[in-house]
């Protein structure tokens, strides 16, 4: 079988490896590219050592060929990134996302820059029905991940929010406000590409610099502290602050402006725990040809690694 291993940041390359073992054994359908896979790649993140070789890749579509009882041949799938313990007190509260001893799918586990893989036992899955196309369910886990970062922000039925990073997340984050309620939704661009990419996203306006105190939610999935910096600014007295990223330096912060001038509301977020189904069900109303702007076979993975002299969203892998 084929796969991408990962010997080490820019050592990636297809090479065959075993056939992977059940009980529960997926075909990759697509697997879509994250940030987190080019912070792997360049070697530049904040996760300290890691286990070097790994194939990589946690955004899956795939459809089960080996099965079990409740998870039979046939299924359309996508699972969580988290593999929990299960049994620490994360475990215990709920809070299984946050499991200090668990595993993650592409790194702690075999994952989907694959022909094929192996789901172990403690793997959070969910059924992916066949009604939507290729593009668009291949975004069932980065939807999942907007969602997550809109309700950890507080959205609320008729808020003004703003978002920067006008990436695959950013590209999602504007249909999961919507259905939080948001009554606009601005996207905070650097070109005029994006700006124009917006509109066509469902953005109600695009802005290189926000105003002052306009919006009651302010949103980050860009991991840039510059664009936290600029929101920080954005948001109204009593609003709220969402920061879903995986940043590369410390935010120096003055603290009277969340308290004492602004009384803010700042939630980090991580991962997508419980919004998967609700995230599904939001795919059938997205454009998965405009959100997808790139596909490469396994061996040219590197492709959708590098920086690209194209504005793009979600880059993905087709086996």
């Amino acid at each position: 079988m084929r796969a991408v291993v990962a010997a080490g940041p820019g050592d990636f390359a297809v090479r065959e490896v075993e056939e992977p073992t059940g009980p529960l054994v997926v075909e990759v359908e697509a697997a879509g590219v994250c940030a987190a896979d080019r912070m792997l790649w360049s070697g530049r993140h904040p996760w300290g050592e890691l286990a070097w070789p790994m194939i990589p890749g946690h955004e899956l579509l795939g459809r089960v060929v080996l099965g079990t009882p409740g998870c039979p041949v046939g299924t359309r799938l996508t699972a969580e990134v988290k593999l929990p313990c299960g049994s620490c007190l994360a475990c215990w509260r709920g809070d299984s996302h946050l499991c200090p001893r668990g595993r993650h799918l592409g790194s702690g586990t075999p994952g989907a820059f694959a022909e094929r893989l192996a789901l172990p036992p403690e793997a959070v899955i969910h059924r992916v029905p066949d009604s939507l196309t290729t593009r668009q369910a291949v975004l069932a886990e980065p939807m999942a991940c907007a969602l997550h970062a809109v309700r950890r922000a507080g959205v609320r039925p008729g808020d003004r929010v703003v978002v920067a990073g006008l990436g695959g997340l950013g590209a999602l984050a504007v249909h999961a406000a919507r259905a939080e309620g948001a009554s606009s939704v601005t996207a905070v661009v650097r070109s005029t590409e994006k700006a124009s990419l917006s509109a066509s996203l469902g953005y109600d306006a695009a802005t290189q610099a926000p105003d002052d105190g306009a919006y009651d939610v302010v949103l980050d999935v860009s991991g840039s502290v510059d664009a936290v910096a600029v929101l920080l600014r954005a948001v109204r007295p009593g609003g709220r602050v969402g920061v879903y990223g995986v940043y590369d330096r410390p935010l120096p912060l003055d603290l009277n402006a969340l308290a004492e001038f602004g009384e803010l509301t700042v939630s980090g977020g991580h991962l997508a725990p419980g919004c998967f189904p609700d995230a599904i069900a939001l795919l059938a109303g997205v454009d998965g040809d405009l959100v997808v702007t790139g596909t490469h076979p396994l061996d040219r993975l590197v492709d959708a690694l590098a920086p690209a002299d194209r504005p793009r969203l979600k880059e993905i892998v087709l086996p």
